[in-house]
């Protein structure tokens, strides 16, 4: 797709995104700014301007990957790790026959 920064533009929605962050949606996948849930601070953080998704691949026991696209004056997608007891989103597909 392009590296991080393409790959957020082609894949985000067309609207709800802050700052001009507002993506193409290239691919029918639109993402959404949801933010994420932190347990330890009981709240959501980065609506409208951070989507997190969970990868089916766990790191550890306490933790697994997610894919994290985020905008704030530049485009951003990453891949990393995160604590299980917060809340990111997921995003289920169906295999196409």
């Amino acid at each position: 797709m392009g590296g991080t920064s393409s790959a957020g533009t082609k894949l985000k929605s067309t609207s709800g995104w802050f700052g001009g962050g507002n993506g193409e949606d290239e691919f029918g996948f639109s993402v959404l700014p949801a933010g994420y849930y932190h347990s330890n601070y009981d709240g959501f953080f980065s609506v409208g301007n951070g989507a997190y998704f969970w990868s089916s691949t766990e790191y550890n026991s306490g933790s697994a990957y997610y894919v994290y696209f985020y905008y704030y004056y530049y485009e951003y997608v990453y891949l990393s790790r995160y604590d299980k007891n917060c809340g990111l989103s997921v995003r289920c597909l169906r295999d196409s026959n």
